[in-house]
């Protein structure tokens, strides 16, 4: 959770939050989620909070985690590939008055066999 907190910080300090309910684990656990997650979101309200679709991380679920650093270096790619993928969709889709990019990092993470992690900006209320 930290390492994955510190990875979707690089723009705004961010709040995380983890489920592994028993509807979360039944999605991220179906023989369907690499088609579906990329399908992307539901609706215009869920775009504009959770972003296009969810990063879905390609560790294994009993991957040793004690070694901070080893799994920073496996994460970090995939954050970078996700940050530049909805860069490029922003910069596709833009018109002259589009509103600036907004925060380009993941918001949902989903780690199959374990969970899914969200992500928040931190208001005034939290600091």
């Amino acid at each position: 959770m930290p390492l994955l907190r510190g990875l979707c910080s690089s723009e705004n300090r961010m709040i995380g939050h983890f489920s592994d309910t028993d509807v979360v684990m039944k999605y991220i656990n179906s023989n369907d989620l690499e088609r579906l997650a990329p399908m992307g979101t539901s609706c215009p309200d869920h775009f504009l909070r959770t972003k296009i679709q969810p990063l879905v991380l390609t560790l294994n679920k009993n991957e040793d985690v004690s070694d901070a650093d080893a799994i920073l270096k496996k994460l970090e790619p995939a954050f970078d590939a996700y940050r530049q993928e909805y860069a490029d969709y922003y910069n596709t889709c833009k018109k002259a008055n589009s509103p600036d990019m907004r925060d380009a990092n993941p918001v949902i993470i989903i780690y199959p066999g374990v969970g899914m992690f969200s992500f928040a900006k931190i208001s005034k209320l939290h600091v």
